[in-house]
């Protein structure tokens, strides 16, 4: 991308070996001569210019008199079927013209010596006719470096061919507008945590480019800095999510994760009445999916953290880092919730989103002590007239001269007075943000102590196994049947049924170990694999299914090794 030139020992060096300079053929070290679709920068200050095979004409109507944008996604040149797709660029104002420039040829920048060198297929694509599209160099750029991206959630495709582009009106969609918040995330994410890679921009002109762009297509609400606001919202305490009818609401849970009704009626219960929420219980009960999709039943985005040992205040509230020599802000997971909350509350998360949840995913895997100790002073109880944003932690954000974006819009919305002032001690936590937290209290060697002291800050719920397995094989076989598109799975558990029965009731009776319904769907849908592409019998494939999704204790606890071996001959023979 950004090819400024033919690189005769540099192209020989992709054709030895792409390797050696990046994992993608086509990026700016590269010279990306033997791609069919590149941008080129040294013709012109104000555009770039690429070129692409007629049938990229194929396109609504209009195209031609359109700007549009382009999301350039690719995949590495060498990548089978399967392999991982990525966003590496974005090129603003783009227009489809009729001619090329006078003087611009494409074959014209590759050295007449060197034309050898080429593929016989890129040849063979330079000698089709080429149509022409240029874009704004100011609002166009790579990314620091490939950004990872789901085709069918992210761009909206279920597979492409070796590269592609996204096409997109300047009106702009939902789905450009979360690729444009992913992509201020990944340059944030370059800048805070100095890696080492080798980017191919600098991460603070692809921002400044992304900015501007988002700017001229109206996307105000989600660019920081930008001096002109929808009217400010005060975000008052005690506020209620109340539009959702609980009976729905729990109706849909139900319908979708294996878990009991009275822990859903209390899960609504608790999140309506304005609680934080701990969900406690073994690992593979459902307390991470059921957090999330509550989250979403009531039109709130859940952001997901999960704890490891290593997090500090550093994770959980924010601190400093290094931005090239200079000392900068950067925020943490309850910063980055608490301001992707305002935005989505000012209308900056589309019509889906009404606020934002915290889901932090194993909080006993985290020492409490060490990184909690200011989540205690926010939420200093069970009720949100209770919790506030300390004064100090904002004028401590406020004292770097360089910040991450959470960290800038956060000072934004004090500053607007979208949070409402609390008696000279800070500024009030909006009173429908939440924080769901998991905990698994099974493998305790690997796990901190959580005291009473974070614990009641929170409604405590208890997701213990499910107790109606007949009902846990219908959602389980419906949620497979969905994933895999073949509804024979259901008649392949109905046969089965007695012998899951069987090994699922006694391996749920084996004390320190857990098999609960995230490791019975794992089995299933493994089972039914093994049944029906490769021919086993079902009480084999049903065996080496679970075996294949148990977790890995029994490996290391000899005596519930055992007990899960005993189990498996028995009733599985």
């Amino acid at each position: 991308m950004g090819y400024r030139g033919f690189d005769v020992e540099e192209y020989q060096l992709w054709l030895r070996n792409p390797k050696l300079i990046c994992d993608f053929g086509f990026c700016k070290e590269s010279g990306v001569a033997h791609e069919w679709w590149n941008f080129y920068e040294g013709f012109d200050d104000r555009y770039y210019y690429g070129y692409a095979p007629l049938i990229h004409r194929i396109r609504p109507g209009g195209w031609e008199s359109t700007r549009f944008t382009i999301f350039f996604i690719a995949r590495h040149p060498r990548a089978g079927e399967g392999a991982r797709w990525y966003l590496v660029g974005v090129y603003g104002h783009a227009k489809i013209l009729g001619r090329p420039p006078e003087g611009i040829s494409l074959l014209d920048t590759i050295p007449p010596s060197v034309r050898s060198m080429l593929r016989p297929e890129t040849v063979k694509g330079l000698e089709e006719p080429l149509m022409v599209i240029r874009a704004e160099k100011r609002v166009s750029t790579p990314l620091p470096k490939p950004m990872p991206i789901d085709l069918r959630n992210d761009i909206g495709v279920k597979n492409i061919g070796q590269m592609a582009f996204k096409y997109l009106d300047e009106g702009g969609d939902n789905k450009a507008l979360n690729l444009f918040r992913k992509i201020l995330g990944l340059i944030d994410e370059v800048e805070n945590s100095p890696s080492g890679d080798r980017l191919w921009i600098d991460p603070g002109e692809a921002r400044k480019r992304i900015v501007e762009l988002m700017r001229e297509l109206g996307l105000n609400a989600h660019v920081e800095g930008e001096p002109e606001h929808p009217p400010a919202r005060s975000a008052v305490a005690g506020e209620r999510v109340e539009e959702v009818s609980p009976d729905q609401l729990v109706g849909s849970l139900l319908s979708e994760i294996v878990v009991k009704r009275d822990v859903v009626e209390l899960l609504v219960a608790a999140l309506l009445a304005g609680r934080n929420v701990i969900l406690v219980g073994k690992p593979g009960t459902g307390k991470t999916l059921l957090a999330r999709r509550v989250a979403e039943l009531l039109g709130y985005k859940p952001l997901i953290a999960t704890a490891n040992a290593h997090w500090s205040r550093f994770d959980v509230i924010g601190g400093m880092v290094l931005r090239g020599s200079a000392p900068a802000w950067r925020s943490g997971y309850l910063i980055k919730a608490l301001v992707e909350h305002l935005v989505c509350r000012q209308g900056g998360c589309g019509s889906r989103w009404r606020g934002a949840y915290l889901i932090i995913d194993e909080v006993n895997r985290a020492d409490v002590d060490k990184a909690f100790g200011e989540f205690f002073t926010v939420f200093a109880g069970v009720d949100p007239s209770e919790w506030v944003l300390p004064e100090y932690l904002v004028e401590e954000i406020r004292s770097f001269d360089e910040h991450d974006s959470y960290g800038r819009r956060l000072l934004e919305f004090v500053d607007r007075g979208v949070l409402e002032r609390a008696d000279g001690v800070g500024y009030r936590i909006p009173g429908d943000f939440r924080v769901i937290c998991t905990m698994n209290y099974v493998d305790a060697r690997n796990l901190f102590m959580v005291g009473e002291a974070f614990t009641r800050r929170f409604a405590r719920i208890h997701v213990p196994y499910p107790d109606n397995l007949e009902r846990e094989l219908v959602v389980l076989g419906s949620r497979l049947a969905n994933e895999i598109g073949d509804g024979d799975v259901n008649s392949f558990i109905e046969d089965v049924k007695p012998l899951i029965a069987g090994v699922v009731g006694d391996l749920r009776r084996i004390e320190g170990f857990s098999f609960g319904p995230a490791h019975l769907y794992n089995a299933l849908g493994i089972a039914y694999t093994l049944f029906r592409r490769l021919g086993l019998d079902a009480k084999k494939a049903l065996r080496q299914g679970i075996e294949a999704a148990l977790s890995l204790t029994p490996f290391w606890d000899e005596e519930v090794g055992k007990k899960v071996s005993r189990v498996l001959e028995q009733r599985l023979g």
